[in-house]
């Protein structure tokens, strides 16, 4: 289990944190209203949009503490780290998300009339996938600490660019032990093609609201900013696609895109069945 000190420090730093955010005491509604008029009305688009960022939002401020002690603070890798984190992760993210539940839930279903009972099953399709891009990003940096812990000391890293993968190590043993990814230009490039192929066919997938659809372009455009990038930041790629594939998995009219989607994740040694 985690031991007592770092488990307070990720608890003080989250909760620091979500009080920054307004999520502590619940404060972020003002926040979400600003975001949703249209005019001198608020309008169900928006408001919906906006309720969806503030669930994203409470995600990422957790992930982001847990991230910053973790980097910080020298935990030896153990069998049961990420179980610890991701439980300390469900913890406060439940806590706080039942509070934006009872102000959305509440307020989208009454100004939205005619889709009102749609209403609880949209907030659980969002809130389910912020927890598991939030849940992913645990995972990444526990399996980051254990790949450190492995190398030897005095070893050095050094990637090769513009190859799939590539690693010069330096050290006692001079053995190669790690492996990073990057991307080749085709493969930047089949994936960027996906991404935009992505962005056109969204509308015609009828079981997605607006909303959704909103999120996912803008998420898809994310990622091909950062692959435009001379050094891309690789965690980010694999979080934000992982984001992408569990919103598309079973969308018959986007199946081949997400099987290249897929193929890619695996690169990361990420499986999202």
């Amino acid at each position: 289990m985690l031991p007592s000190n770092v488990e307070s420090l990720l608890r003080e730093q989250i909760d620091i944190d979500l009080r920054l955010q307004a999520f502590r005491p619940p404060a972020f509604g003002q926040r979400a209203l600003a975001k949703s008029f249209g005019g001198e009305v608020i309008q169900p688009a928006k408001f919906a949009l906006a309720i969806s960022n503030e669930i994203s939002l409470l995600a990422t401020t957790i992930t982001e503490a847990i991230k910053k002690v973790i980097q910080k603070v020298q935990v030896p890798p153990y069998d049961a780290l990420v179980e610890d984190l991701l439980c300390v992760y469900d913890d406060e993210f439940k806590s706080c998300l039942n509070d934006i539940e009872k102000f959305g839930v509440d307020n989208l279903a009454r100004i939205s009339a005619g889709s009102a009972g749609l209403v609880p099953q949209w907030f659980d399709d969002k809130a389910s996938l912020a927890r598991a891009v939030g849940q992913m990003e645990i995972k990444l940096v526990a399996a980051e600490l254990r790949e450190r812990s492995s190398q030897p000391r005095g070893s050095v890293t050094l990637t090769i660019q513009n190859s799939q993968v590539g690693v010069v190590q330096t050290g006692d043993q001079a053995n190669v032990i790690a492996s990073t990814i990057s991307f080749t230009a085709e493969q930047k490039q089949k994936l960027t093609v996906a991404l935009t192929e992505l962005r056109e066919k969204l509308d015609a997938v009828e079981s997605m609201t607006p909303t959704t659809r909103g999120e996912l372009r803008e998420i898809a455009l994310e990622v091909e900013k950062e692959l435009a990038k001379e050094k891309p930041n690789n965690a980010k790629v694999g979080g934000l696609l992982s984001m992408i594939v569990a919103g598309i998995k079973g969308i018959g009219k986007l199946a081949t895109i997400y099987e290249v989607l897929q193929n890619v994740l695996k690169l990361f040694g990420i499986h999202l069945g």
